[in-house]
């Protein structure tokens, strides 16, 4: 993209996620920038095209970040956690209405996000359990792809469906029960040994 366009992508996203995207229309955005509306048709043809750009651009900035998280010398364990306090963080900014818009207004664009987080996820978790059984903190006699499965089908609740904000939950007590839950059930003794000790030194999420 070219540097205006990028400029636009940034700013149309910082009103969806202020008030949603139904209600950002194409000439609050152009008014916003201070440019005409013939201007903003110039890069993109209607408000559908400009909203699958903005959430093409989260998607890659989100996965960026995912990938620095990862990259770090971490065991699985601390890597896994790792990934869930970004989620946490991540999932704060995010204005409920914006999902409510996306499944209402764009549900093939609410659908390509879903896959494509679903498969991210997926291959994530998969490579984190393949890691901790190379370090002896998983166990090994379990079905990955199950397993990966089922993360996956939890994190929907949390991301997709809004099931785990409920008002009687905070996000923090859902992913540290959640991170509890999930690793209690694939560690080995050496991996809830190092999960305990861990525990009594510092707070979770």
């Amino acid at each position: 993209m070219e540097e205006r366009e990028v400029y636009i992508v940034e700013k149309a996203g910082e009103l969806f996620k202020k008030y949603g995207i139904k209600s950002v229309s194409m000439d609050d955005i152009a008014q916003n920038l201070g440019i005409s509306k013939k201007t903003l048709y110039n890069f993109f043809c209607d408000k559908a095209q400009l909203v699958k750009k903005v959430i093409g651009e989260y998607n890659c900035k989100t996965d960026e970040k995912f990938n620095n998280v990862i990259s770090q010398n971490l065991n699985a364990i601390d890597k896994l956690l790792e990934v869930s306090k970004y989620l946490t963080e991540m999932l704060k900014e995010i204005n409920p209405v914006i999902m409510y818009d996306l499944k209402k207004y764009y549900p093939e664009l609410m659908k390509e996000l879903v896959d494509d987080r679903r498969a991210h996820i997926f291959e994530n978790i998969k490579l984190n359990i393949e890691k901790g059984i190379s370090e002896g903190l998983y166990r090994t006699d379990m079905n990955a792809d199950i397993i990966s499965s089922i993360y996956v089908s939890r994190m929907d609740d949390a991301i997709f469906e809004g099931k785990s904000y409920q008002k009687e939950y905070e996000q923090e007590n859902y992913f540290n029960e959640f991170f509890t839950y999930h690793i209690r059930g694939i560690a080995s003794a050496k991996g809830i040994k190092y999960y305990e000790n861990k525990i009594k030194n510092e707070a979770l999420i």
